[in-house]
């Protein structure tokens, strides 16, 4: 079947065989089907406040949120999506910040929080991701309906599904990887949903419902593959929002499943490249998309059908962000091999720079240090001196003394500017994101 562009999510649907399953779920023990044609009538039938200017959904994976999700964006009134799992101060934040009149999600959930002043002018239309990226502060990042299913049609020129493929869903929407990968992906192939049980019973959730497709984060593919829940009947695993263990990725291929993986930001509607052959590290360039690599090895890139419109309500510095030539700086290394496919080299921002102006990229030297030293949780940086400084997690001060002689063994083969100085411990783990990136700005280095 050839792909179509959509313009929206409703125009998505109509254009599939109106008899064909969309969704599915469980219902106290019973999995219950709606076709497109269901969830296009669920979806006008919806009694949309046509007085609200900006709506927040909470996340929850209920089908009920998920209706009502469509039906605001479809009156074209601005969405705000807010993760469940985030503490309840950083939620009543993101409310006020974009000025949220009307919030939808589990009713004994939303009376934690209080509608801010009708005095936020968001703008309209819109669709908005909060993201922290490698800052502390979140932000709205301004996306659209338009750019969002450009983005599902992006993807699935590369890497497709049929429409007997069932998806299971089970990233929160509240992410752009999941309101892509673990929606939209298989409903511009004509392909189905399966709305996850949740995170009590996510785990059994392969067995009961038997999917043919999930899209993952690491941690999650890590702890499936390790603990072998992953059904017969499942043929395809994408990977995004961060690396994952090549042991894992092993792992999951002797099953006989499809590994890829997929490499975009939120700025840019998700995915920008996705692996397709027999190396996951090696990204083809999806079409809508125009891909460079600058001097300094940073990716740019460009797509006028995908990009970002900005942040709200701070966007000082938006233009900062693109190249004289209106390429978007991602803030990712990379550099293209011979066969013009795309390898990740890591953040700009995860290059320290020393004293001596020597830069150390600290994934790669991080790597070989969990590897001496045993441990599945560090991070390099600074003190106020600019001593190197090494953070343990999951390790406590009294075990110092075990790691002292490969510490000792790593530094002799170090120049002084690159020697570790000291060693901290957090022993309740490194602080990290809902994706499972350490949180370098919440660690304390000058401890």
């Amino acid at each position: 079947m050839s792909k179509m562009k959509y313009q929206t999510i409703l125009q998505m649907i109509e254009n599939q065989y109106e008899g064909s399953v969309a969704l599915s779920y469980d219902d106290n023990g019973e999995i219950l089907d709606l076709t497109y044609k269901h969830v296009k009538n669920r979806v006008l039938a919806y009694p949309v406040n046509k007085d609200k200017k900006c709506v927040g959904i909470i996340c929850d994976g209920k089908l009920d949120t998920l209706i009502a999700m469509m039906a605001y964006i479809n009156q074209k009134i601005t969405v705000v999506l807010i993760s469940l799992i985030d503490n309840i101060s950083l939620i009543q934040e993101e409310i006020s910040t974009v000025g949220v009149d009307l919030l939808i999600g589990p009713e004994d959930y939303k009376n934690n929080f209080r509608m801010p002043p009708d005095s936020s002018n968001p703008p309209q239309g819109k669709i908005l991701f909060f993201t922290s990226g490698t800052t502390s502060k979140a932000k709205a990042v301004i996306l659209t309906e338009e750019k969002l299913c450009a983005a599902a049609y992006n993807g699935s020129c590369c890497l497709s599904l049929k429409p007997q493929d069932k998806l299971l869903s089970c990233l929160p929407l509240s992410h752009v990887f999941g309101f892509i990968c673990s929606w939209l992906w298989a409903w511009q192939n004509g392909a189905s949903i399966i709305l996850s049980r949740g995170i009590y019973k996510f785990f059994d959730d392969f067995e009961y419902f038997k999917p043919t497709a999930v899209s993952l984060v690491p941690q999650m593919a890590s702890i499936l593959a390790l603990k072998e829940l992953f059904n017969p009947e499942l043929k395809l695993v994408l990977i995004g929002a961060g690396d994952c263990p090549s042991p894992v990725l092993t792992a999951i291929s002797c099953m006989g499943i499809r590994v890829s993986f997929g490499y975009g930001l939120t700025e840019t509607s998700s995915g920008v490249a996705l692996s397709l052959g027999d190396n996951p590290r090696a990204f083809t360039v999806c079409p809508l998309d125009d891909v460079k690599i600058a001097d300094d090895y940073e990716i740019l890139v460009k797509s006028d059908e995908t990009i970002f419109e900005g942040y709200y309500p701070d966007n000082t510095g938006y233009k900062d962000l693109f190249t004289e030539d209106g390429y978007f700086k991602t803030g990712d290394l990379g550099a293209f091999d011979d066969s013009n496919l795309l390898h990740l080299k890591g953040r700009k921002k995860d290059t320290l720079v020393l004293l001596d102006g020597t830069k150390v990229f600290l994934p790669e030297v991080e790597e070989d240090l969990m590897g001496r030293l045993g441990v599945t949780e560090l991070a390099l940086g600074t003190d106020k001196d600019g001593n190197v400084v090494l953070c343990l997690g999951k390790v406590y001060k009294s075990e110092l003394d075990d790691f002292e002689a490969d510490i000792d063994d790593y530094n002799s083969n170090q120049p002084r500017s690159k020697r570790i100085s000291k060693v901290i411990c957090i022993p309740e783990g490194l602080p990290k994101n809902n994706t499972g990136k350490v949180k370098r700005y919440e660690i304390n280095f000058n401890e």
